[in-house]
């Protein structure tokens, strides 16, 4: 993902549609991105900051359904 190191990333899918979520460093070198909710097309993505990472989750799945997994996601030790 142009090189960005440190990025995890996440497929859920129930054999139909597929739900990536992606976990990067937040960085200092880049404006931070505007946290939320986007459609585009069938498409939805959710943004949100957990600490000193961004949360993104994409796919062809409810609006609900995209922010429900990125709210779900946690840090644990």
């Amino acid at each position: 993902m142009g090189g960005t190191a440190g990025v995890g990333h996440i497929v859920l899918s129930d054999g139909l549609a597929a739900i990536s979520v992606f976990i990067e460093p937040a960085s200092s070198k880049q404006p931070a991105p505007q946290p939320g909710l986007v459609r585009q097309g069938a498409i939805n993505v959710y943004m949100r900051a957990m600490g000193s990472h961004w949360v993104t989750v994409v796919g062809e799945a409810p609006a609900e359904s995209v922010k429900y997994i990125a709210d779900a996601v946690e840090y644990r030790k």
